[in-house]
């Protein structure tokens, strides 16, 4: 749990209130373990522009779904292929 906590703070400093609301509310409906997938996903294409596909069609569209809004929001564009 150190980690999930650790990596929703790291998304704190990168993204908008805003923003981090919405992701927040799209992964309230994971389990625990893919919501600390999500997020870690999230935090590397943040960071480094990583993209991660998860074990889960659903969580691969809520991340893929993320990384454009990340993208727009720090000013590159996400193609998703």
């Amino acid at each position: 749990m150190i980690r999930k906590k650790n990596s929703k703070r790291n998304l704190e400093d990168r993204l908008s209130i805003g923003l981090l609301d919405t992701i927040n509310a799209m992964i309230l409906g994971f389990s625990v373990e893919m919501q600390l997938e999500i997020t870690d996903g999230l935090l590397d294409f943040t960071y480094m522009h990583i993209v991660h596909r998860s074990r889960c069609k659903s969580a691969d569209s809520v991340l893929m779904t993320c990384y454009s809004w990340i993208a727009e929001e720090q000013g590159f564009e996400f193609v998703n292929l």
